[in-house]
């Protein structure tokens, strides 16, 4: 197969609707993410954090836990049936829904502090909370991180950006295929 065959075969994959198709449902799936994760705030560069965030506050009873919101923390603080710092390294509840979960994970963990990430996911989005928590139960704010629906229409906009980029790179391949392989009516090529 020549190099004109194979840039021909490139232009006709680019173009196809199919391709197309599956190029913008890539693009989409990870434009989703790229735009939560351009959407995390960082309490350290005082960007305000997700109003969802949440931290995790265990049952000394059963260890179970629950996440409250950070203003809620100071009324649990002061109870003794509950407190902070988890037991395990890991538990995830699931919700009503299968979709709906409450989790924590401890991140880090040292004899002075511990970073713990809770998520909380429904049916419209998911909050991942980071905060650390010292020796002397102070939580300290780290970072948000969320999974929006309403993230979906920029996430759309960019992946329509990307196959529309795709779309147009097919037509400079055309073009710079084309004069650097003029096409040759058959009397020029010594046929006929």
């Amino acid at each position: 197969m020549t190099n004109k065959r194979a840039w021909e075969i490139v232009y006709l994959l680019m173009n196809s609707a199919p391709v197309l198709f599956i190029l913008f449902c890539a693009a989409f799936y990870v434009s989703v993410d790229r735009v939560s994760i351009l959407d995390t705030r960082y309490a350290e560069k005082g960007d305000e954090l997700h109003p969802l965030f949440v931290v995790a506050l265990f049952k000394k009873t059963d260890d179970s836990f629950t996440l409250v919101s950070l203003s809620e923390v100071a009324k649990y603080k002061n109870m003794e049936d509950y407190y902070l710092i988890p037991k395990k390294e890991h538990e995830r509840v699931n919700g009503r829904l299968e979709s709906d979960y409450l989790a924590y994970d401890v991140l880090e963990k040292t004899e002075n502090y511990s970073i713990i990430q809770t998520t909380n996911a429904d049916d419209d989005n998911t909050v991942w909370s980071t905060y650390s928590i010292d020796s002397n139960h102070v939580i300290t704010p780290v970072k948000t991180k969320m999974r929006y629906f309403g993230y979906m229409g920029v996430a759309m906009l960019m992946a329509f950006g990307f196959t529309l980029l795709v779309k147009l790179s097919s037509f400079i391949i055309h073009y710079f295929v084309r004069k650097k392989y003029p096409a040759k009516l058959p009397w020029q090529s010594g046929q006929g």
